[in-house]
């Protein structure tokens, strides 16, 4: 299986405290093991800070995550996009992902993939890949969304795993359906109930990652929305896990 690199959703050490200060939260993830983060996008208006940080550090910011609802508007996607954008070749970020910032109905989920559209093509233009990061809802209509997702121009699956296995929607199925179109990974664990420390839940993680090994990355994610651990001991309990039996 080789060598992979693994980073961490930030959002387990909340998105509030890391705006204030990344400092702490990136000192962990690097004590945890883990080769980079993805964080919400925000963390960037600390960017000097972050230069300064990341100089002399092996840490990569591998991901960044908004909303299309942040950069959207009914005059088309804002110029604080492109801002953005800039702001993320200075970092070498390469990867975008987006997500809905609210459960909507399926018309209004169809109709904000025209936002999702423009988006793509303007990150295709500067080398970024965007990514549409999955919850349980959007499988409230089987996959249909996904099926209007994937027709998308440049848009990339990001599979979140844990929130596959909320909606009940075979990860073997998923994969085969939309393989071609798989760019990124949230590597999670879960119940029904509860976010978990991988190897901790009741997703199958051996065999989820014989099958995310199918499409493979040099990048994975792992994400946990919260945990009843200190963050440092939720995120060193996961990435050993994953050690364990893979990477």
């Amino acid at each position: 299986m080789g060598t992979k690199k693994i980073a961490i959703q930030t959002q387990l050490w909340g998105n509030g405290n890391l705006e204030q200060n990344f400092k702490p939260i990136f000192d962990e993830v690097i004590q945890a093991g883990y080769d980079g983060v993805e964080c919400r996008f925000a963390v960037l208006r600390q960017k000097e800070e972050l230069k300064r940080y990341l100089k002399d550090r092996a840490l990569k910011i591998h991901a960044l995550h908004t909303s299309p609802d942040t950069f959207n508007s009914e005059n088309g996607i804002k110029e604080e996009f492109r801002e953005l954008l800039s702001d993320m070749a200075e970092f070498g970020i390469t990867n975008l992902l987006i997500s809905p910032s609210r459960k909507s109905s399926f018309d209004e989920q169809v109709a904000s993939l025209d936002a999702a559209a423009r988006m793509a093509e303007i990150c295709r233009r500067v080398g970024v890949q965007l990514h549409y990061h999955n919850h349980d809802f959007e499988f409230e209509h089987g996959f249909r969304l996904y099926d209007e997702i994937v027709k998308v121009p440049h848009l990339g699956i990001a599979l979140d795993i844990g929130w596959l296995y909320r909606a009940r929607v075979p990860l073997a199925e998923f994969m085969e359906r939309y393989r071609s179109s798989i760019t990124y990974y949230h590597v999670k664990d879960t119940t029904f109930e509860e976010w978990r420390e991988l190897g901790t839940g009741d997703v199958n993680m051996k065999e989820a990652v014989r099958l995310l090994e199918s499409v493979p990355m040099e990048w994975w994610t792992i994400e946990q929305d919260n945990s009843r651990l200190a963050a440092l001991q939720s995120a060193q309990a996961s990435r050993s896990f994953l050690r364990t039996i893979v990477y």
